[in-house]
């Protein structure tokens, strides 16, 4: 946005147009903001603007500046939203830093006030300055690949949107434009305490920087304007591939592997980034990058049980191929993977006795508990296992197969077997395969097609 303009700011690529209508100006009392409010009240019509100030409570300096803030919009004509909250008490209570706390408060009360006031949009003073230490700290602290793209010009908040039209325009730009129009503004004396890392950055990093390239603002814009848009795409095509792969259940999630490893690597990452802030509600601080790597690694890796324990006593567990997350200890199905040949018999956990023999004129066949195979279709020894994903079942009467996971899921309520041993699995949740993975379903519901008896498998109950 161009401060020199006597024309209404328009959109452009690398900022943002504000639509005639109602507009909440979120005023500090800093040059930044009081200038964009001069500004928005120069081009928009003055009963379609008011403004908003939040007084933190964490400086002396608090109430003077909350005065000014009062006087220059009674000067200018502008209703004032005034909240006074105590980020200290906030900070404690949600076990933040201040600053992180101060800004949870802004936005709640942003979104308050525009409720209040039924008005959709915020416009706030961040500037070319602040994206350039904005994606520097991100770059330092080792951030998501998404924060590259530093500030968004518009972004949504709650029913509406936060607009930053200052995004192109430099801090040298502002304080001119103050002195121009004759702002009268406060300084925040903590702006030049090397305590905070934003203020190390600003004061000691990047005028090395802006030595070595003068117009480092403009390129950082364009850099966050790139990535932006790069990372949008990226974003969109994750959405997709997360809707296809994960099962969102009981505030935990199932991710299938077989999906999401035909996808290449960014795209992993950004849905394991996605299911993350699912689960932990977007709390943000929750997720590093570390933690989204040990998933990757564990998802490529060869071990089928492996375990990893995330914050807020987070479980991710890999089953073959799937991926459970569930928080605390709630039971997932145990893996389990027995080889199995005539005259032989498995235990499974769940007190079920599973036997296999081959069919002679004495064996009975009449209220199988099981299942019946032909000698031609199986290729011993069989396996006895969880289901998992990309199984497959062709079911009696029909030549096409299909996926046992779906068609179980749905008969699980008819299973014979769905009462019995469920602290970990029911029976109806187990397959049966040969060596070739031809899969056949332990339970007389479905069966092979085939007729011809030859081989059978006797499931019986043990009670205790």
């Amino acid at each position: 946005m161009n401060l020199n303009s006597e024309r209404t700011p328009t959109s452009s690529k690398n900022s943002c147009s504000i639509e005639i209508k109602k507009i909440l100006v979120a005023v500090s009392g800093g040059p930044d903001s009081l200038a964009l409010l001069h500004f928005i009240v120069r081009f928009f019509p003055l009963q379609n603007i008011a403004a908003v100030h939040v007084n933190h409570q964490l400086r002396a300096e608090s109430l003077d500046e909350e005065t000014l803030v009062h006087d220059s919009c009674q000067t200018l004509g502008v209703d004032l939203f005034s909240r006074t909250i105590d980020v200290k008490a906030i900070a404690a209570e949600r076990k933040k830093g201040i600053e992180e706390a101060a800004r949870y408060v802004r936005y709640q009360c942003f979104e308050e006030v525009m409720q209040e006031a039924g008005i959709d949009q915020v416009v706030t003073a961040h500037h070319a300055d602040d994206q350039v230490e904005t994606i520097m700290m991100r770059l330092v602290r080792g951030s998501f690949s998404s924060g590259w793209s530093g500030i968004a010009p518009v972004r949504k908040l709650g029913a509406g949107q936060v607009i930053r039209p200052f995004l192109t325009a430099s801090k040298s730009d502002i304080l001119a434009y103050c002195q121009r129009q004759d702002i009268q503004f406060a300084l925040d004396d903590t702006n030049e305490e090397t305590i905070f890392t934003r203020n190390r950055l600003r004061k000691k990093v990047i005028p090395l920087l802006k030595a070595e390239n003068p117009s480092l603002a403009s390129q950082i814009t364009r850099f966050a304007e790139e990535t932006r848009e790069d990372f949008t795409f990226l974003d969109e095509q994750a959405g997709e591939l997360f809707e296809a792969c994960a099962e969102l259940e009981n505030g935990g999630a199932r991710l299938d592997l077989v999906l999401l490893k035909k996808a290449g690597i960014p795209l992993q990452r950004r849905v394991i980034h996605l299911l993350l802030n699912y689960l932990y509600k977007n709390e943000t601080s929750y997720v590093s990058t570390q933690h989204i790597k040990q998933i990757l690694l564990c998802i490529q890796g060869k071990n089928p049980s492996a375990v990893l324990q995330l914050p807020q006593s987070l479980q991710v567990r890999r089953s073959y191929e799937e991926m459970h997350f569930f928080f605390g200890e709630t039971p997932v199905n145990r893996e389990f993977y027995h080889a199995l040949d005539v005259n032989e018999r498995i235990h499974l956990e769940n007190d079920m006795e599973i036997k296999l023999k081959a069919k002679s004129s004495v064996v009975q066949t009449a209220g199988l508990n099981g299942i019946i195979l032909n000698q031609a279709d199986v290729t011993l020894p069989l396996i006895i296992r969880n289901r998992m994903t990309g199984d497959r079942m062709t079911l009696k009467g029909t030549t096409g197969t299909k996926k046992s996971e779906g068609y179980l899921d749905r008969c699980e309520s008819a299973a014979p077997f769905a009462r019995c041993g469920t602290d970990y699995y029911g029976l109806y949740r187990e397959h049966l395969v040969d060596t070739r993975r031809q899969t056949f379903r332990i339970c007389n519901l479905t069966k092979s097609r085939t007729k011809t008896i030859y081989y059978s498998v006797y499931p019986k109950f043990r009670r205790k």
